[in-house]
């Protein structure tokens, strides 16, 4: 039985852009230390609404490292494709957070 890795990764530029069709769509780049599928994972939701809903940056191995090779990634989402909180999205890496909308920015309530 195989087991998949799991590692939360942070990114080098996060930027969110507006799409023809209207929305927006969130394009994550970086680079992982080795080849991995790269991809957005929802947290579970919680039983109390928050302002902004967790998804996490996360790579899965895709097979045995025989060696470090830096490898780099790019995630693009649409972000109504993304659960959201009453606010908006946090991205969530390994240790960094991008708030969308940022926080500053949000509207009073």
């Amino acid at each position: 039985m195989d087991v998949q890795v799991v590692h939360t990764l942070d990114w080098k530029t996060l930027e969110v852009h507006p799409m023809f069709a209207g929305g927006f769509q969130v394009v994550i780049r970086g680079e992982t230390p080795w080849p991995m599928r790269v991809v957005l994972e929802p947290l579970p939701i919680g039983i109390v609404p928050e302002d902004y809903y967790g998804v996490k940056l996360v790579g899965y191995d895709e097979g045995p490292v025989h060696s470090d090779v830096v490898t780099p990634f790019e995630v693009e989402k649409d972000l109504a494709e993304l659960p959201h909180g009453l606010v908006g999205v946090v991205i969530i890496g390994a240790t960094m957070r991008a708030y969308i909308p940022p926080k500053a920015a949000r509207p009073p309530r």
